[in-house]
């Protein structure tokens, strides 16, 4: 069993081994069926502490079908990932029990087949060498698969090769980063690079001689210890996956994300589906986003834009796109800077956004029409 599971997953670089999309059968489980493996396999770990026990199983009682299935396929797996890396060892209870069950939700919502290994590992860390802080659940939901494949391409400081230091930093003024300083590959500077450098796990420094908009990336100390909790053993500084592999992961993404939509349709009512093709064009899609009425407006607009990130920049929910109701085709206005920069941790519940709203994605014209502000910009 050991080495089918192995087997069965992706590691955060995708090294030597594709996803493999959720089980089918994972998804025709019944609901009861489903609580009653998740309760058993949760049991070990709650069996001395029964507050968690509690919490756990009304969150769990509160995803929809889809989520359930795939919380359940995920803790299994971290299970069994622990057992792998101590075979003689027992189940810990997670150290912070709040950041554990959050970890599940995120994970349960999760369809990327590299972000979702990233939630599999962390929850096994917290399960096991309690390499897992807090931080890295309240991070992690903002990753993308692109800020994981960079970060892993990174290299400590110390492997950099000559530099000097930077006596202040704009990311703005990099055009290019390399990893170290005699490459001369140059690689383009994204948005990825901006967040990891936001997060902290990766900072950068000056090519010795200096290079024109060019600037070293490295991992930092905490970039080095999030890849521990999230990645397989090993697995800092191995190199990155083949084009052909990357190939293979978008097709095995794809098969994950069908199995969800799938499931999703079958409990629209409790979603809010999101249309991105006026935005996207043909590359568009329908996103199926559970709907949670406690959600903040800034995490569900995120949910959406991260669909065309490329395109758009971020930020500018207002100012270049918005959501149109396909029913009534009301657009939703946020209002001014600072009605919109006031609106963003507003609960969507307490805005008028409901289970089974069909909406799509527009730009913003000078002649846009039946627009409707947001319940949370009126004065």
């Amino acid at each position: 069993m050991g080495e089918s599971s192995k087997n069965d997953g992706l590691d955060v670089a995708g090294l030597g081994k594709i996803a493999s999309a959720i089980p089918k059968e994972v998804y025709e489980k019944s609901a009861t069926t489903l609580l009653n493996t998740f309760e058993k396999l949760t049991a070990p770990i709650t069996e001395t502490t029964s507050g968690l026990g509690r919490y756990l199983r009304q969150k769990f009682d509160n995803m929809v079908e889809a989520e359930k299935a795939i919380a359940t396929y995920t803790v299994e797996k971290a299970i069994m990932r622990v057992h792998e890396r101590f075979p003689r060892g027992q189940l810990r209870p997670p150290e912070h029990p709040k950041t554990f069950v959050k970890a599940i939700e995120e994970a349960s919502k999760e369809t990327d087949p590299i972000l979702h290994e990233m939630w599999t590992n962390l929850l096994a860390s917290q399960l096991s060498d309690n390499a897992c802080h807090p931080h890295f659940v309240e991070v992690l939901p903002h990753f993308s698969s692109s800020e994981a494949k960079t970060l892993i391409s990174l290299l400590p400081m110390a492997e950099v090769g000559e530099h000097e230091y930077y006596v202040s930093i704009s990311p703005d003024a990099f055009k290019h980063w390399i990893p170290k300083n005699i490459d001369q590959d140059l690689r383009p500077w994204t948005i990825s690079c901006d967040l990891l450098l936001e997060f902290r796990f990766g900072h950068v420094v000056g090519p010795k001689p200096a290079r024109r908009e060019v600037a070293i990336m490295y991992r930092t100390p905490l970039g080095c210890a999030f890849l521990q909790a999230v990645g397989e053993p090993g697995l800092v500084g191995n190199a990155l996956a083949t084009e052909a592999s990357y190939s293979d992961l978008a097709i095995s993404t794809e098969r994950m994300r069908s199995m969800v939509r799938d499931t999703m349709h079958s409990v629209s009512g409790e979603v809010i589906s999101v249309d991105t093709t006026p935005i996207q064009g043909p590359t568009g899609q329908v996103l199926l986003i559970p709907f949670d009425r406690n959600q903040t407006v800034f995490a569900f607009l995120s949910q959406i834009h991260w669909a065309f990130r490329e395109r758009v920049g971020a930020y500018t929910y207002g100012t270049r796109w918005v959501l149109e109701d396909t029913i009534d085709g009301a657009v939703y206005d946020a209002g001014s800077d600072s009605e919109r920069s006031r609106l963003m941790n507003v609960p969507i519940g307490k805005l008028g956004f409901r289970a089974g709203m069909k909406l799509r994605t527009i730009w913003v014209t000078a002649d846009s029409k039946n627009r409707r502000k947001l319940p949370a910009t009126n004065s």
